[in-house]
């Protein structure tokens, strides 16, 4: 089955451009841009007929229709895929390598991005939509060129048979060499609670320097130290507001 089958859009006999063709007029109140194709007989001859400025208009008309947060209607979702089916026609041609249902698969990545087209902020909807489907194959087909841009840790995996031969080896291998007990398990407690935001109280012995003497209140490297305490020792030890009363009493000038 071609693309366009898979979508039911085969020729405009199908039930939804009927549905389209029904409502055209409707949607040209809302849309004036559909009114220069004279309905939906007209559509494609208006998209080759070499104006780009206004093919876009008449697609960014049908794709803001068709979108889910848009206007939510099928059938101009299913018109603007029966106006690109070239592209995805071309598209699933040349990606047929991937995968044997390369139909099936193109045709469901075009409806995906037809239906969630960014209608508020792209213009462009015919490259686009076409760019995404490609993109979306590829990733729907594993290729590894697409898994290593979206998702590298995936593009590294391969599904391994429980019961083949190089799973049941590396089983055998993880239950003889057990992982010891001073390892990366033993120390994923305090990792844990690092990671939670917990921190060491001040004054704990971790804060004690390597001569094993703890600083006193108004000395370098005490909890609150600051710049008073500093100016305070260079001024003599002049008692100053809000002094400690155990500083004791402040050094005599010397006699000569």
């Amino acid at each position: 089955m071609s693309v366009a089958e898979q979508l039911g859009l085969a020729d405009q006999s199908s039930d939804l451009l009927v549905v389209a063709g029904q409502r055209w007029e409707f949607w040209a109140t809302g849309q004036p841009a559909l009114t220069r194709c004279g309905g939906l007989s007209g559509l494609r001859s208006r998209l080759r007929a070499g104006d780009p400025a206004g093919a876009d208009e008449v697609l960014h008309a049908l794709a803001t229709l068709g979108a889910v947060d848009g206007g939510d209607d099928v059938a101009a979702a299913a018109v603007l895929a029966w106006a690109l089916l070239p592209g995805a026609c071309t598209l699933a041609h040349r990606l047929a390598s991937l995968t044997p249902q390369i139909d099936e698969v193109v045709a469901a990545a075009l409806w995906v991005e037809v239906r969630t087209f960014p209608w508020r902020r792209c213009r462009k909807v015919a490259a686009n939509v076409l760019l995404n489907t490609r993109v979306g194959v590829l990733r729907d087909c594993g290729a590894t060129s697409q898994l290593q841009r979206t998702d590298r840790t995936w593009s590294r995996t391969w599904p391994v048979d429980p019961s083949g031969a190089l799973w049941g080896s590396w089983a055998s291998t993880q239950s003889e060499h057990p992982p010891r007990s001073g390892g990366r398990a033993a120390r994923a407690p305090g990792v844990g609670l690092r990671e939670e935001g917990h921190h060491r109280r001040r004054g704990s012995p971790a804060d004690v320097p390597r001569g094993g003497r703890r600083p006193g209140p108004h000395e370098p490297g005490a909890p609150g130290y600051g710049r008073a305490d500093g100016q305070r020792r260079l001024r003599g030890g002049r008692r100053q507001v809000g002094d400690r009363p155990d500083d004791g009493p402040p050094p005599r000038p010397r006699q000569h």
